[in-house]
């Protein structure tokens, strides 16, 4: 079934196409969907699927920029996300490049028209165009099970700067050589000179005397006749001296037409492609909250409090920007009863004492855990408050001369909390715009209070009345 379906994508992607228009540099010539990518690398895509190839044509020469981003839905895992496909890129019939891309989640990236499925980071392969139109195929592999985005752009080469004026070379034509006949004849050497002809003389009378034995007399050598000097043989005609290579001439530019540049040779599959992140983002939180603050004291009468406020945040760009800081600001009050010894009175009697709180801390947020459904996340805090507290007879006590009365007071306060997050506006808009969650948190607080009778007989001191308590609030998160 696999080879069956491999095989009708190949016949999909190597089917004829048009011709492209006058004036376009490409055109998709496939029927893939078209969809607008909003956030960081925003603009128009072409779907990409298993059964869907991509065929591009463009008209060269130039280089065919490609951006891939798997695709992944809010609802799928980790592993899911991450599995890499591969990108096969064919120019023509010939497979130029295999291509791995990592699906990685890219924050504040979507599909302006669909919400089921987002686009990841972006990752950016080129691809050489030779002179002339041709066919670009894209096939992914299956892991890709939700598609693929595929933006593509186009540069053509950069314009040659002119050339300089160059002076035409005239090629050398050796002359040819002399004939023989025309060759000067050899200059003739002149002739040996003719012996002196020998004289017939009379010998002289010598004297007859017996001389003693003489010895003979070596008998004279007779001048050899010179020969007349042979005639010299005529010099050979000097043989044509081979005829000069004609100079190199200038290499002339090819037309663009008349050679065609070699294909890119095939890339091995486990390269990555080169990387394009965005730019880095920066993000703010407001996270408004609601509920209710309840007292730990061993007191009688406790009585719960509202318990409002927000939270506002700067998200660090570091560790999948888990850790945030910012501010902490809220209001908190609640009451309780205790016994108090009044002037008027030797007994204690019932008071009921109220106690109002306005927090203001710096505040740190680390997410320790979290998918595409929930996040699990702490808090920690440390400021001020300032406490408004008061007290009021017990009705029940019929003591109608002690009255209330309120004070403002400052100290030191602490925060500890905790809670869990729903990405509700990923699951519904598929995106981290908008989460609600639980938070549970506990405020360390003490302010002193003097009480004191309307009369004024006698001071009653609240000492380190708790401002703080255990808070339940319902949490709400807008990040821009």
């Amino acid at each position: 079934m696999k080879k069956l379906t491999f095989i009708i994508v190949l016949i999909t992607l190597f089917a004829a196409g048009t011709a492209l228009a006058e004036g376009d540099a490409w055109k998709v010539i496939s029927s893939n969907l078209e969809m607008t990518i909003t956030g960081p690398g925003a603009g128009q895509s072409y779907q990409l699927t298993p059964l869907s190839p991509l065929k591009v044509k463009v008209k060269g020469p130039g280089t065919l920029e490609l951006i891939f981003a798997k695709n992944y839905s809010p609802k799928d895992n980790a592993k899911a996300i991450s599995t890499p496909a591969i990108v096969s890129v064919y120019l023509g019939m010939e497979k130029v490049k295999d291509v791995k891309i990592k699906g990685a989640k890219q924050k504040k990236r979507a599909y302006s028209a669909q919400k089921s499925i987002l686009p990841g980071k972006g990752y950016k392969t080129k691809v050489e165009i030779p002179e002339g139109e041709h066919e670009v195929g894209l096939v992914v592999s299956p892991a890709a099970n939700k598609g693929m985005a595929v933006q593509i752009a186009f540069k053509p080469p950069p314009a040659p700067e002119p050339a300089a004026d160059m002076v035409p070379l005239v090629p050398l034509v050796p002359l040819a050589p002399p004939s023989p006949a025309e060759a000067a004849p050899a200059p003739t050497p002149a002739p040996a000179p003719a012996p002196e002809p020998v004289k017939d003389e009379a010998p002289p009378l010598v004297p007859l005397v017996a001389p003693a034995a003489p010895a003979p007399e070596p008998a004279p050598e007779p001048k050899p006749v010179p020969e007349p000097a042979p005639a010299p043989a005529p010099e050979p005609a000097p043989a044509p001296a081979p005829a000069p290579a004609p100079a190199p001439e200038p290499e002339a530019t090819p037309e663009p037409a008349a050679v065609a540049p070699a294909e890119p040779a095939a890339e091995p599959s486990d390269v990555t492609a080169e990387a394009t992140p965005g730019d880095t983002q920066h993000y703010v939180r407001v996270s408004p909250f609601v509920g209710v603050n309840m007292p730990l004291l061993s007191g009688q009468g406790l009585k719960a409090g509202p318990l409002v406020g927000m939270n506002v945040h700067y998200i660090l760009p570091v560790w999948e920007e888990r850790i945030s800081l910012g501010l902490n600001v809220s209001y908190s009050q609640y009451g309780y009863t205790d016994n108090v010894q009044l002037a008027t009175n030797t007994n204690t009697i019932p008071v009921d004492i109220s106690l109002k709180s306005i927090f203001i801390m710096a505040d740190a947020e680390v997410t320790f855990w979290q998918n595409d459904l929930i996040a699990l996340f702490g808090n920690v805090s440390i400021g001020a408050v300032m406490g408004r507290g008061g007290y009021t007879p017990d009705p029940g006590v019929g003591q109608g001369t002690v009255t209330g009365y309120n004070w403002w007071r400052t100290g030191f306060a602490a925060r500890f909390g905790g809670g869990v997050m729903f990405r509700v506006g990923k699951l519904a808009f598929g995106n981290d715009f908008w989460d609600i969650g639980l938070c549970v948190d506990y405020r360390l607080a003490s302010v002193d209070f003097d009480v004191e009778e309307a009369n004024g007989a006698t001071n009653t001191l609240i000492k380190n009345a708790d401002m703080g308590g255990l808070g339940i609030t319902l949490k709400t998160e807008f990040q821009f």
